[in-house]
């Protein structure tokens, strides 16, 4: 299977002050692999770590996954209209469970979750353990770390209704200018870009870029109070751009 590819380097310096700027510090080594770890996986204070699992062929029996489900999943599985729906979120919510457990040498349907403000899921046995989840297209990425407060965002490249609208709304003038820039083969990826790197950020913070705590536009991306981090894009698989923000606590020093 292709290995992600990083592609930090496209997001050009004129972006610094909007999505990333000069006090983001060097990055925590940043590992992206396929699948659940073996039991009793480390994760180590400074790092993140990223799973990959394709929902749609998932590696584990559904069946399985679907009997490490709490009450509280299993119902909420029941209210996709669709049977294709249902298989995807207990597939998604039991390799979460299966990934999670690794790292806290716990059985997966012991682990409990409790929800934020603006429903970031929170696992009641993780200690110091913070993760985030996003999924597209049949593919889910699981990111978690010890160093702060996380966030991801998958997305499949894909056409776009009113892409120019949708810029306005969530991006900054010069963000929207960079993305008009690029010629018309490129300006779709630009776009998916920028995305994930503005929601994995507000993913971090708890937020979204829908959400009522979402910061405007042209607001520095690291303007909250004790804002320091790191801020990653990379391409996981073909046609798909990811994004993962992590927020260090107040007073961390940088690497």
């Amino acid at each position: 299977m292709r290995q992600p590819t990083e592609i930090s380097g496209a997001i050009p310096a004129a972006l610094h002050g909007r999505v990333s700027d000069a006090r983001v510090p060097a990055r925590l080594p940043l590992h992206v692999e396929w699948g659940v770890p073996p039991s009793g996986a480390s994760l180590s204070p400074d790092e993140v770590r990223i799973a990959l699992t394709r929902i749609e062929r998932p590696e584990w029996p559904i069946a399985e996954l679907q009997e490490l489900l709490a009450a509280d999943e299993r119902a909420q599985a029941e209210k996709f209209r669709f049977e294709a729906d249902r298989r995807r979120y207990a597939v998604g919510r039991g390799m979460l469970r299966l990934w999670l457990s690794r790292y806290l040498n716990r059985a997966p349907q012991e682990l409990s979750f409790r929800y934020g403000p603006n429903g970031k899921p929170i696992v009641e046995e993780g200690g110091d353990l913070h993760f985030n989840l996003s999924h597209s297209g049949g593919l889910a990425a699981y990111a978690a770390t010890r160093a702060g407060e996380i966030g991801i965002d998958l997305e499949r490249v894909h056409e776009l209704v009113g892409l120019d609208q949708i810029g306005v709304l969530c991006f900054a003038p010069e963000e929207r200018a960079l993305i008009s820039a690029q010629n018309p083969e490129d300006r779709l990826a630009q776009f998916f870009r920028l995305w994930t790197r503005h929601e994995a950020w507000l993913k971090a913070w708890g937020a979204g870029l829908g959400g009522a705590t979402a910061p405007k536009p042209d607001e520095d991306a690291w303007s909250r109070p004790g804002a320091a981090g790191m801020l990653e894009t990379f391409a996981p698989a073909p046609g798909f751009i990811a994004s993962v923000a992590v927020i260090f606590p107040h007073g961390k020093k940088t690497l």
